[in-house]
Parts: C-alpha cells; sequence; structure tokens
C-alpha cells in the first residue's frame, strides 16, 4: 500500500491538474500538489499572512472562485458543505481570481469527491481542478463568430429582398393588366414564381440562422400539389 501511495504522490506530482486533498471536518488542506501549490501559494492573494505562509482550508479555496451573484455562491457553498461519502462527485465551472500574468480570463472546473484518506483514515475531499481557461476563451470566440455571422445573413437577406418584392410586385400588376398580350403574361407568371422561390430560399437562409439559436418555429399548413407541379413545369419548360 506505501508503495501505491508513494505512486500515486509521483503521479500527481507531474500532473498538469491541480490536486488538494482537504480534511471534511477542520476543512484544512493535508495535501496540494506541486501545480495546486503554484496557483494558491505562489500566485494568490491569500499566499501570505502576517509575512508567513499562511495554512490553506476549504474557506480559501472558495473565495478564490468569482461567482455570478450571491445566490449562486450561496447555493454552491451548501451543496459543497453538503457532501458525504455517499454524495456523488460534486462538479462545478467558475470564474478564478486571476494572476498577475494571466493574458485571459481564468476559468477551472472543480471536481470534489468524498473519499477515506489513506493516510489519516478520516473522511476527505479529494479536489481536481482543470484549467480551462482557453476552453472558455474558444467558446466566446465561437458565439462571437456566430453572432456575426447571423448579423451579415439578416442584412444580406434583407438587402435581397428589397429587389425580390418589387420584382414580384411589378411582374404580377403587368399579369393583371388587360392590355398585356397572353404570351407575355406567361412568361411573367414564369418571372414572379421564380421571384417567390427565390423569396423561399431567402426565407429558408434565415430559417437555418434560426435554427442555430433554436428559435425555429415550424407551421402545419395546406399546399396545393397541382399549383406547386405547375410552378416547376413553367420553370423548366423551354
Amino acid at each position: 500500500e506505501d508503495q501505491e501511495m508513494r505512486r500515486s504522490h509521483e503521479l500527481m506530482n507531474i500532473s498538469d491538474v491541480m490536486s488538494l486533498t482537504i480534511a471534511a471536518e477542520t476543512g484544512h488542506v493535508d495535501y496540494a500538489n506541486p501545480r495546486a501549490k503554484e496557483y494558491y501559494y505562489s500566485s494568490s492573494p491569500l499566499k501570505m499572512e502576517n509575512g508567513e505562509q499562511k495554512a490553506l482550508n476549504l474557506t480559501d479555496i472558495f473565495e478564490t472562485c468569482i461567482w455570478e451573484n450571491d445566490c449562486e455562491r450561496a447555493e454552491s457553498w451548501s451543496c459543497l458543505k453538503g457532501l458525504n461519502l455517499q454524495s456523488h462527485p460534486l462538479e462545478f465551472e467558475c470564474r478564478k481570481i486571476g494572476r498577475m500574468n494571466d493574458e485571459i480570463d481564468r476559468w477551472h472546473r472543480m471536481v470534489f469527491v468524498p473519499c477515506i484518506n489513506p493516510a489519516t483514515g478520516s473522511v476527505s475531499l479529494f479536489l481536481n481542478e482543470y484549467d480551462i481557461s482557453q476552453l472558455k476563451q474558444t467558446e466566446g470566440d465561437l458565439t462571437a463568430a456566430n453572432d456575426a455571422q447571423d448579423s451579415f445573413v439578416a442584412s444580406v437577406t434583407h438587402d435581397l429582398r428589397t429587389p425580390l418584392n418589387g420584382m414580384i410586385g411589378l411582374s404580377d400588376a403587368l399579369i393583371q393588366d388587360p392590355r398585356c398580350p397572353d404570351y407575355i403574361k406567361k412568361n411573367l407568371r414564369v418571372i414572379k414564381t421564380t421571384g417567390n422561390r427565390l423569396s423561399m430560399l431567402v426565407n429558408d437562409i434565415l430559417d437555418a440562422a434560426s435554427a442555430r439559436r433554436n428559435t425555429l418555429t415550424v407551421k402545419h399548413e395546406q399546399c396545393d400539389v397541382a399549383e406547386i407541379v405547375q410552378n416547376v413545369l413553367d420553370i423548366v419548360s423551354p
């Protein structure tokens, strides 16, 4: 068992994941691997107290989290304090107090696992912290890119609709004019049908943008199949 414990400590010492063991009863940190010490002791505002190294505890770790509001903070703390050996691991993502050399907002995924500390035999919380700052930065960039794309699509489709509506309206007016010869009316109907089809394609582009935002509304309407077939024949006929 001693050999397995040494191996476990060796693996945690070289891991990029921040690992800590916290006594459940007192909240004191019994063990922190080098990655955790680098953040909590070397670069954190909690690193010194009266010129000496401060003993880290669960409250200090919690205070490095930046919460959206007091309600979220209180709920997270309540869930954390309610952990016991029968509890499932508690996992949440939160923004953390940054270090001076951080170029982007620091985000961590924190996983608390209730367990028995083999070194002390007492109930403890095993904490793994994963730095997901780059992932959050990428998600933000993707969201901004999608918003820019949706804005571009909305602008382009608006510019397309304006001339299409004019073409469709003018064609319809000429079709209704009794002075217009029948052979010209046939061509005008093709122009009108094609314009309506293009207008539908523009609407499809807007629907695709709505589908990405999960705001697409599906409507069930009756249609004239014979009219649709005739419109297709008018378009493809010479």
